[in-house]
């Protein structure tokens, strides 16, 4: 069941399944639970604020959008059903994940670091080193999760856009422990907790996409719409997680040296 005690939204969903689009009154004959329009009224505008049902008009369907969601997790579902595929994500020493856009890769970060990795406590907290600045989260509740980590969050840049210097100093520097620029070399993103490391490969295609948006060349009223086009659409994205005291170490002290100004490559 989707809804928790809500027979309600559900038998609405069922009913767009078969057809639509509907107005509120010809929802209201179908449904086959006892509730008042004004009820009716209110289960349709809540389920249009998590983009389930779409209004066109005066009428209501599914979110054409939300449908396929539900189709590709099914069979994703289905599929590692069939072959056992289990998440052992945190249980191997090594193991690779397949991630569709950026938006999924901020979603899926945000789980892991929730769940420190399954690691020990890490009194040094994260440590992180990117091409550009990821775009925080729009979602407030979400932005709280992520706000609401205890551990500190060391941070280091290698693309000195001009967008990346917006974040740092409108999003990153009051959220952070401490965070760095830093003209490098770099094959992935990568995040560091204890003895855990998340290498990020972002497709050449979506880097070069991120260069041009966050840079002062693109046009700055068209900005807001491509970034959120470049989140959402689809970009494959690869994540190796790896459990090696010795590599996390490595990944940690490169981070470390830019910090602390150690560095001079």
């Amino acid at each position: 069941m989707f809804f928790k005690n809500n027979l309600t939204k559900e038998n609405i969903m069922e009913i767009l399944s078969k057809n639509w689009p509907l107005s509120l009154s010809e929802l209201y004959k179908l449904i086959t639970s006892n509730v008042s329009y004004q009820y009716l009224r209110q289960c349709v505008n809540e389920l249009i604020e998590v983009n389930i049902v779409i209004k066109k008009g005066m009428k209501y369907e599914l979110d054409l959008d939300w449908v396929k969601k539900i189709n590709h997790f099914s069979k994703k579902t289905i599929e590692n059903y069939k072959y056992n595929r289990k998440n052992n994500l945190f249980t191997t020493e090594t193991t690779q994940i397949h991630i569709n856009s950026l938006y999924e890769l901020g979603h899926f970060m945000l789980e892991a670091l929730e769940c420190k990795f399954l690691e020990n406590k890490d009194k040094e907290g994260f440590f992180c080193l990117l091409n550009h600045l990821w775009i925080p989260f729009a979602d407030r509740k979400k932005q709280k999760r992520i706000l609401s980590l205890l551990d500190d969050f060391n941070v280091v840049y290698t693309k000195n856009s001009f967008f990346d210097k917006i974040l740092e100093k409108t999003c990153y520097q009051k959220n952070v422990h401490k965070i760095k620029y830093k003209d490098i070399s770099l094959d992935y993103d990568f995040f560091v907790y204890n003895n855990c490391v998340f290498q990020i490969y972002l497709p050449k295609e979506l880097l070069t996409i991120m260069d041009k948006l966050y840079s002062l060349k693109c046009n700055p009223f068209s900005k807001v719409a491509d970034l959120f086009s470049m989140t959402l659409n689809d970009h494959p994205i690869n994540i190796v997680i790896i459990r090696n005291p010795e590599l996390a170490k490595l990944h940690r002290e490169k981070v470390k040296k830019v910090i602390y100004n150690n560095v001079d490559d």
